[in-house]
Order: C-alpha cells, then sequence, then structure tokens
C-alpha cells in the first residue's frame, strides 16, 4: 500500500481536483484505491456522492489521530489518496506523517 497526500495550506489551488483524478485514474489502472477526505468541508465527499455508480471507496477522517489510524485501515488497498484540509495545521502535519508521497499543488 502507498499512502499519497495533496496538501497544502492554502483553499482553492486544486487538491480535491487533483485528488479525485489521481485516484480515479490509479482505479481506471486495475489498482485498488481509496480516497481520504481529510477536510471538514467534504469537496471529494461530493465529489464521491456525485455518481451513484463511484468504484472507489471513500472514508472522511477529519481528526488528526484518526488519520494514525489509516495505516491499519487502508492495508487492503494498493494506494490510499488523501485529499487534504486547508487551514487545519495538525491534519496536515498528521497526513504528512503517514504518507509515502505528498504532492503540492500551487496557483500559478
Amino acid at each position: 500500500m502507498r499512502i499519497l497526500s495533496v496538501l497544502n495550506p492554502k483553499g482553492g489551488v486544486g487538491k480535491t481536483t487533483i485528488s479525485t483524478n489521481l485516484a480515479r485514474s490509479l482505479h481506471e489502472r486495475g489498482h485498488s484505491v481509496l480516497i481520504v477526505d481529510s477536510d471538514p468541508q467534504g469537496s471529494a465527499r461530493d465529489w464521491h456522492a456525485a455518481s451513484e455508480d463511484n468504484p472507489i471507496e471513500l472514508v472522511a477522517l477529519d481528526r488528526p489521530n484518526n488519520v494514525k489510524t489509516l495505516t491499519s485501515m487502508a492495508a487492503n488497498y494498493d494506494y490510499v489518496v488523501i485529499d487534504g484540509a486547508a487551514k487545519l495545521e495538525d491534519m496536515i502535519a498528521a497526513c504528512i506523517k503517514v504518507s509515502n508521497f505528498v504532492l503540492i499543488p500551487v496557483q500559478p
């Protein structure tokens, strides 16, 4: 299992767009994927709910202590993609600690 986080403390830089498209791309390549929505705003949850036949599983973990349990919960997946929260430094730090790879999108 590989954990990929898309993180930036600034809102509106495309974290959810990148996370959901990355997860879908990995799924279409035959990998089992779990999306973690770590933002209380719930944009990834909204994306997931927009399609009744969405084949990608999603969980909401919007507390830093919950993210610590992610490695045991996600052991059955090839990839876990974390959609990061804005302005929540403790959450960002927790995501970094469990991640194998961190993407930091920035506005041009």
